[in-house]
């Protein structure tokens, strides 16, 4: 199996991690009538104390059930939180690292090319502080011992750690060799070896990381779900619940279409169930006659139209098979917006992030 650049795996988790905390536990755009203030204080305590102490709380606007799902799930957002925070603070920096230094030596399968690429600063990203990991283990560890337990994210985060370990110790040695240009003395052997352990390590990396990433977006999908469930029962469709649907199929349509090969299909139906979400929301938002209200929101659905557009374009160009030709980006005359080749999954990715900055900044 050849293996080129792998770098569409790197989009944030904890931006939206913090949006379904925010979303599930909260239901903000409700505001608590006389009679339910009491037990709205409650569930907002107890909510974030993760702690389930809900059962003789009496139902006042609201059923007692929805209020012990959403202080369980504040455990849930906490835990998937952790884990979140560590995996985007350590993946992409290392992802985006194996990616140039495979795009400079050719592919992991063959050794270093010899026809003078640019080998210095290769590698420099895949070098993570011992206090950076021992960190996120002490962190992942916490979070074995906490209730309810995430067998998936338990061993996921484990074996994510172990093989960036290895991929590290690999890595400084052949980052050493090529930055001081070493090459030139032996002829590229000492290299061809040390690509050998970086290549047998980065394979295993991005195995490990692809399986922490699915099962994090599992268990953030099942954490949606549930949330929007609750905020369906207490609320109904407010704003609160557009928001999150469309975010969470946001995230889950980035998944599939950051994979090389992905199935149109699939895309496809995850596209029109994200523009009837864009939809609904855009619908709700447009019957209110609150200025403030308006103008909050139309970044959000802005951005959520652009990241659509850019979903479509991503989708026609995999269907007439074009490939992404990278290194083409360049900065538009006003410095801020960067202008990516359509279709392409660099201006997906912008996209996205533009979508959850809008929503961190309402």
């Amino acid at each position: 199996m050849s293996f080129s650049v792998q770098s569409g795996k790197s989009y944030r988790w904890r931006v939206a991690l913090d949006m379904l905390v925010m979303f599930g536990l909260l239901a903000c755009d409700r505001a608590p009538t006389d009679a339910s203030a009491d037990t709205e204080d409650a569930r907002f305590e107890a909510s974030e104390r993760g702690v389930d102490i809900l059962e003789n709380l009496p139902a006042a606007g609201f059923g007692t059930s929805s209020l012990r799902v959403r202080s369980i799930e504040a455990v849930l957002a906490d835990k998937l939180d952790t884990y979140a925070a560590c995996f985007d603070g350590l993946n992409k920096r290392v992802r985006d690292s194996l990616d140039e230094y495979i795009r400079e030596v050719g592919s992991l399968d063959a050794g270093p090319r010899t026809d003078a690429p640019l080998y210095r600063g290769l590698l420099q990203g895949i070098y993570v502080s011992d206090r950076l990991i021992e960190k996120c283990r002490r962190q992942f560890a916490g979070m074995i011992s906490e209730v309810p337990p995430i067998e998936s994210l338990t061993v996921s985060s484990e074996n994510y750690i172990a093989a960036l370990v290895s991929l590290r110790d690999d890595s400084e040695q052949a980052h050493y060799y090529f930055e001081h240009e070493l090459f030139k003395d032996d002829g590229f052997s000492q290299g061809r070896l040390l690509h050998a352990g970086v290549s047998k390590h980065a394979r295993a990396y991005y195995d490990a990381s692809d399986t922490f990433s699915a099962a994090l977006e599992s268990e953030m999908n099942k954490l949606a779900v549930s949330q929007l469930a609750a905020i369906e029962e207490v609320d109904g469709h407010n704003a609160t619940y557009w928001r999150l649907l469309v975010m969470t199929q946001a995230r889950q349509l980035i998944r599939v279409l950051s994979d090389e090969k992905f199935s149109v299909v699939e895309a496809e139906k995850r596209t029109q169930a994200l523009e009837s979400a864009i939809k609904s929301m855009a619908l709700y938002v447009s019957g209110s006659d609150d200025g403030l209200f308006l103008s909050v929101w139309r970044p959000v659905l802005a951005a959520s139209r652009n990241y659509l557009e850019a979903a479509r374009a991503r989708i026609g160009r995999m269907r007439v098979g074009e490939q992404d030709e990278r290194g083409d980006q360049t900065r538009s005359n006003q410095g801020t917006e960067p202008w990516l080749q359509t279709g392409t999954e660099d201006q997906l990715s912008w996209a996205y992030e533009a979508l959850l900055r809008s929503t961190e900044e309402m």
